[in-house]
Order: C-alpha cells, then structure tokens, then sequence
C-alpha cells in the first residue's frame, strides 16, 4: 500500500455518507456548513458521531475557499488522502480470478472528472483494478472522489511511476494488452475478450501515445452509426467495459 499523507476534503452528501461507511477509519474529522439544517445533514451528523468521527461547523466562505468552484453542498469530509495500492499488491491479490482478471490503464488523462467517471464506471462493472501513472495525470483527489460517486472505495488503484514498464509487467504475467482507439484493427464487437484483459484508455485530445501504442497485442475501435465520430474517453471506456463483460458473462 502507498500511504498519502495529504489531507484532502471529500465533498458532497453522497461522497461524504461512501467515505464515512466504507473508509471511515482514514476520515480525520467533518466540516458543516453552520447555516445548513436539512434532513440529510442532520443525518449525516448522526452516522458520523455514531461512527465517532468528530463534526465542527464552519461558514460557508471557508467550505469555499477550500473547495473552490466545487458543489460540496455545506458538508466535507477531511482525510488522510488516498491510498493507492502497489502493482504487484494489484496482481498477486488478484491471482486466485487469473483468466478472468479485467485491469484499467489510464494513459495520461488529465481531467479529474473523466477519471472519476472511469473508476465509478469501474467499480459499476466489478473491474479488479485501475492504473494510473505519477506524472502527467489526474489522481485520486477529493474531486474525483466525489465524482465517482463513491466507487474508489470498491476498486484498487495503483499509481505507477513508468506506464510503459508496467504495462510490460502485466504482459508478463499473461495480460492481453488491448487499446481503444478510433483506427482499432478490429471493432470491440467482432474481438473475442478471453483471458486476463488489461484496456488501455487515452488521453481526451490524444489518444494512447506512441510508445503505449506500440505495447498494445491487439488495438480495437467503437463503431460509429451517427454522425458523431467519437466519444469522451469516460463514455467509451463505458461501452468498452460493458461489452468486455457482457462476453465474460455469456461465457460462463
């Protein structure tokens, strides 16, 4: 596990009521807005005192200004940061699903929206784990936090120094490496997913690198039937997810 350090503030009703049942133990404590009084943050109030978690009232120019353009509804949670989880960790915990493992590669997106997207797609679909490299990326902050409605909490994500390198890790536990791309080889409907899958998805302007391009074993497209050429990267890796395991599915 790579411990953070960093405080960060998870904002929201939702995110806050997800990081006091399923993370409470990394939760420091809750700011409220003093002035908020609904039924949802009085219920909020409950379960964190239940859970022993202290809860102070501040005003709304301090929620502000430390969740700047952010809708935190008057309620935050403050933590310890998130705690990424090492590739090998990622791997060998995994083992015991080895031919059924679905791993996500994130290569270089940089909006905190799509990633958070992307890992609440991911635990939607019981993906077993997401990477995402140190530099160059979105991480997991407390906007992606709450943009993900949640789904940090049910899907590991490792944060990897080298994309390429672990990329070539997976290769060699017997990952098929596969990239989504609009010049794919073959569309995601006419390739057989069978295996250990790791997908790789692009950048939102440029797609998958070249050098991340050249480690794909197979490089697949979404087929268009409108006049709309392409899709933002967290809506295709949706489609691209739910096909992969609707043929896991049916081959059981």
């Amino acid at each position: 596990m790579q411990k953070n350090n960093q405080i960060q503030f998870i904002p929201g009703i939702h995110s806050v009521k997800e990081a006091i049942l399923n993370n409470r133990n990394s939760i420091a404590e809750i700011w409220v807005d003093q002035e908020k009084t609904s039924q949802r943050i009085k219920e909020l109030i409950a379960l964190a005192e239940k859970h022993n978690i202290p809860v102070f009232e501040k005003d709304n120019a301090t929620l502000n200004m430390v969740l700047p353009n952010t809708n935190h509804q008057g309620i935050t949670a403050l933590t310890e940061g998130f705690n990424y989880t090492e590739l090998t960790d990622l791997i060998n915990s995994s083992s015991s699903l080895k031919g059924k493992r679905l791993f996500l590669a994130i290569d270089h997106i940089t909006d905190e929206g799509n990633l958070g997207a992307i890992i609440r797609t991911a635990a939607f679909f019981g993906v077993n784990g997401v990477i995402i490299p140190k530099d160059r990326s979105a991480k997991v902050s407390g906007a992606v936090m709450k943009r993900s409605s949640g789904g940090y909490n049910h899907v590991p994500v490792s944060l990897v120094v080298n994309l390429g390198r672990a990329i070539e890790q997976l290769d060699e536990a017997g990952f098929w490496i596969i990239g989504t791309s609009g010049d794919g080889k073959e569309t995601i409907y006419d390739f057989k997913f069978n295996g250990d899958i790791l997908l790789i998805l692009g950048n939102e302007e440029k797609g998958i690198s070249p050098v991340i391009f050249k480690r794909c074993h197979q490089t697949l497209n979404i087929p268009s039937s409108g006049k709309i050429h392409a899709l933002n990267v967290s809506v295709a890796a949706g489609v691209v997810i739910s096909e992969i395991m609707r043929q896991k599915q049916n081959a059981i």
